[in-house]
């Protein structure tokens, strides 16, 4: 099936898919007999859930569990694809880990009417931007309980990551935590987080929302993360709600 043939039913994916507002949007295809085996190791999530028509979010991680890339999984008419933030990552584990297997990746090249949307419908949805709300050194847990949900099974096989992420879920917390902020006015991305007087985190993004006036999604260490928590950027006070924002 030519690009052209798919393009409708990627439209269909992206609108679907919290990746709609990366930036850095792109689309792989796995071909070859051993496809969904090769990627159940290496994904976050179990993906003999998936089926056709049905997308199934996961992280490619890092052994150490940290992450590379976020991504999404769709069968189309028996076509195996990732929709991902960062296609480098995903054709390098497939270049690298790839040995014996039939497997090969190819990125394919899309063009839709579907654009990146800004910051403020990513932060009220929850959604974390590579090299901003997440980087190479976060794991999946650390971007909150809903994050965590929708992207990482503790309940599949072997796959990249999973020893570390598997100790920390039996732990049974993170140090830190990715949240929302509902501001008085509009802070800065980098800003300081602070509660009593001391500092507990960082603002990674910040946007005026329509609906919620000034927001920011922040990192912040755990103790600062519950529901309503008051904290201070600078001069401006805030609440903490969990991400995806909502009013609290």
């Amino acid at each position: 099936m030519s690009n052209d043939n798919v393009n409708k039913e990627i439209e269909t994916l992206i609108r679907g898919s919290d990746l709609r507002f990366s930036s850095e949007l792109a689309l792989v295809e796995f071909t070859g007999e051993d496809v969904l085996e090769w990627l159940q190791g290496q994904a976050t999530n179990d993906l003999r859930t998936s089926e056709q028509g049905n997308p199934l979010a996961f992280c490619l991680c890092q052994p150490t569990g940290q992450m590379l890339a976020v991504c999404q999984f769709q069968v189309l008419n028996g076509r195996n694809f990732v929709l991902t933030d960062n296609d480098a990552a995903v054709l390098d584990r497939a270049e690298k880990m790839v040995i014996l297997e039939d497997v090969q990746a190819q990125k394919v090249e899309i063009t839709t009417n579907s654009n990146p949307v800004d910051a403020i419908g990513r932060l009220e949805n929850g959604v974390p931007l590579r090299g901003i709300d997440y980087t190479e050194k976060t794991l999946p847990p650390e971007l909150g309980p809903a994050f965590e949900a929708k992207h990482v099974s503790y309940n599949k096989g072997c796959y990249t990551g999973q020893e570390v992420l598997m100790r920390m879920h039996s732990r049974g917390h993170t140090n830190k935590t990715w949240v929302g902020l509902l501001l008085e006015s509009p802070v800065e991305g980098k800003a300081k987080v602070q509660m009593n007087g001391e500092d507990v985190g960082t603002i990674t993004s910040a946007a005026m929302s329509p609906e919620f006036g000034a927001i920011a999604g922040a990192m912040l260490r755990n103790e600062a993360t519950q529901d309503g928590t008051v904290v201070q950027v600078g001069e401006v006070k805030g609440r903490v709600t969990q991400m995806p924002i909502r009013k609290n």
